[in-house]
C-alpha cells in the first residue's frame, strides 16, 4: 500500500472515530419507580438538527412538572455544551457556555447572574449534558473505568465529577431485560444504567433520590 492510499485509509479511520464520539439520536419513556416525590413519567429525547445537539429532559407528575434542556454544538465530530436551561413553576435556571470568553454565565430567577471562569483547556459540561458525555465515553473506551468531568451546577459553580464505572448489571424493564454498565457519581447522588446493545442509552436512572427506569423506547404512548 502506497502512501497515500494510507494517509486516505487513516482520515476514514479518524472520521469514523470522530463521528462515533456523537451519541445517536433517540427517545424513550420512563416510569417513575421509587421517589419523594409523587410517581410520574419522564420522557427523554436527543435529536440532531442542523449539526446540532438537544437533549431534553422532561418529567410530568400530579403535582409537579420540569422540563430542562442542554443546546449542543458540533465542531470537528466532537460535540460541547452551549446553553442549559431549567424550566420548574416560576423557576428558571440557564447556564450560557462561551467557550471564546472562557466563561459560564448562570441567571436564576431573582438571582444576581454568576460569572465562572471555565478551566483551562477543559470541557465544561452541565447536569444533563453529562450524561451525552458518559453515552460517548463509555461506547469508545469500553475498558476505562474511571473518569472526571468539570461540571456547572444549578448554583452556576463549577465542581470536578469522578466517575466510577462498574460491573454489567441486568436491569429488567417492560421492554425486555437489558445487560447495564452502571456508573456512579462519587459523592453525588447519582448513578445510571447504559445499554450497549441500545448505543448506551440509558436505562435506568438515579437522580437526586429518584429513580427512573425504562418503559418505552419512545416518548408516545
Amino acid at each position: 500500500m502506497n502512501k497515500i492510499a494510507i494517509f486516505l485509509v487513516s482520515m476514514l479511520l479518524i472520521s469514523a472515530a470522530q463521528a462515533s464520539a456523537i451519541p445517536p439520536p433517540f427517545s424513550a419513556l420512563y416510569k417513575v419507580k421509587k421517589s419523594i416525590i409523587p410517581l410520574g413519567e419522564a420522557c427523554i429525547t436527543l435529536t440532531h438538527k442542523q449539526g446540532k445537539l438537544k437533549y431534553e429532559f422532561k418529567f410530568e407528575s400530579a403535582i409537579l412538572d420540569f422540563h430542562e434542556t442542554s443546546h449542543l454544538g458540533v465542531v470537528n465530530g466532537r460535540f460541547h455544551s452551549v446553553k442549559f436551561q431549567h424550566r420548574e413553576k416560576d423557576k428558571k435556571i440557564v447556564s450560557v457556555f462561551n467557550r471564546q470568553k472562557g466563561v459560564v454565565t448562570t441567571t436564576r430567577t431573582g438571582k444576581q447572574d454568576k460569572v465562572v471562569k471555565m478551566p483551562n483547556n477543559k470541557d465544561v459540561w452541565d447536569l444533563l449534558s453529562i450524561q451525552l458525555k458518559l453515552i460517548s465515553d463509555l461506547s469508545n473506551s469500553t475498558a476505562q473505568t474511571n473518569f472526571k468531568y468539570h461540571v456547572v451546577n444549578k448554583r452556576g459553580k463549577i465542581k470536578p465529577y469522578k466517575i466510577k464505572v462498574k460491573n454489567m448489571e441486568t436491569v429488567k424493564t417492560k421492554m425486555g431485560d437489558y445487560k447495564a454498565r452502571r456508573v456512579v457519581v462519587e459523592n453525588k447522588d447519582r448513578q445510571f444504567w447504559f445499554a450497549p446493545e441500545l448505543d448506551y442509552m440509558p436505562v435506568q436512572l438515579e437522580i437526586d433520590g429518584v429513580s427512573l427506569k425504562l418503559l418505552g423506547k419512545s416518548c408516545e404512548r
